[in-house]
């Protein structure tokens, strides 16, 4: 292999004439082009070659390349797949991987190239990026079951999984269109607005936007701040409350979602729609609307009846 390396790179040197450089090249455009393909092919191979640990002149670079058809892929796809072999071996879901500078640095390349690569686990959802933290691992496949008393907490911790629920945002509005419909309260009328943010082992799993009317549960935006809102429903104002119905269907994330739960814009996400009511009066006290990463959930749906 050594000696067809040196015959190609012997056979565009005589096309250049000895040039020490392409401007200086005398000849057509069409032989200009060929030169340059012949020469970027030769530096290709050279390159996949010198960074084999069975490179015979001395010297090993620090990650092995076997000599087979992978030889071939672009080297972002090479980072690519040992960075994911990295990440299987020595990182759980919710770990934070080193700086892009640091893993430039520890592969040889430039940080373009590493973002190749990372982006390349990102679509593949094995990382997610968070803003102002980094890259982080994602989660394997959770089979998430939806039936008329699912709790988050608790489906989760039956998959030997770590739950933690996060309040990002609440506010009172009032009740519009489907809100107001799914409800089936007045339109204008106060609802409390919350979203949580759900986190599974540390990383960002559901982004849940809860309506409630504030006739039903008064001061729920002042008092709640902290886990299960079911829990604070039942105990702060005795409700009980189990799933109606829910609507399921698969869209893409707008920008908002795209950072909070750490994916690209490409990732599906499933966006359950789902009313709750009050187990004795028989009337919808929540709409939620939960948006799951698409990449690691399998929605299971249990019939009742």
């Amino acid at each position: 292999m050594a000696a067809r390396r040196h015959e190609e790179f012997a056979f565009s040197y005589k096309m250049i004439g000895g040039c020490k450089n392409i401007q200086a090249f005398k000849g057509s455009n069409n032989q200009r082009l060929t030169l340059i393909k012949h020469l970027r092919d030769w530096l290709r191979r050279v390159l996949f070659f010198c960074m084999s640990s069975t490179y015979t002149m001395g010297f090993t670079m620090p990650f092995d390349r076997p000599h087979n058809h992978l030889t071939e892929l672009p080297l972002y796809k090479h980072v690519s797949m040992m960075l994911a072999e990295e990440i299987i071996s020595k990182h759980k879901p919710g770990d934070i991987l080193p700086s892009e500078i640091e893993l430039a640095k520890r592969y040889k390349v430039n940080r373009h190239t590493l973002r190749r690569a990372m982006g390349e686990l990102v679509n593949e959802g094995i990382i997610g990026k968070l803003q102002g933290k980094g890259a982080i691992v994602q989660q394997k496949l959770i089979n998430y079951s939806i039936h008329s008393n699912t709790r988050y907490t608790d489906t989760l911790e039956k998959n030997g999984r770590v739950a933690e629920s996060i309040v990002l945002r609440k506010a009172g509005i009032p009740a519009q269109g489907e809100i107001a419909e799914h409800l089936q309260v007045e339109e204008g009328e106060p609802v409390a607005l919350i979203e949580t943010l759900r986190n599974m082992d540390g990383v960002p799993f559901i982004l849940v936007t809860h309506y409630l009317p504030l006739r039903k549960v008064f001061d729920v935006i002042k008092l709640y701040n902290e886990g299960s809102l079911h829990k604070f429903i039942k105990d702060n104002y005795d409700i009980d409350l189990k799933r109606k119905m829910s609507m399921i269907r698969s869209v893409l994330p707008d920008k908002d979602e795209m950072a909070k739960l750490a994916i690209p814009g490409n990732a599906p996400i499933l966006l359950v729609k789902s009313i709750n009511i009050d187990t004795k009066t028989q009337t919808p006290i929540e709409l939620s609307v939960s948006r799951f990463k698409g990449n690691c959930t399998q929605l299971t749906v249990e019939p009742t009846g």
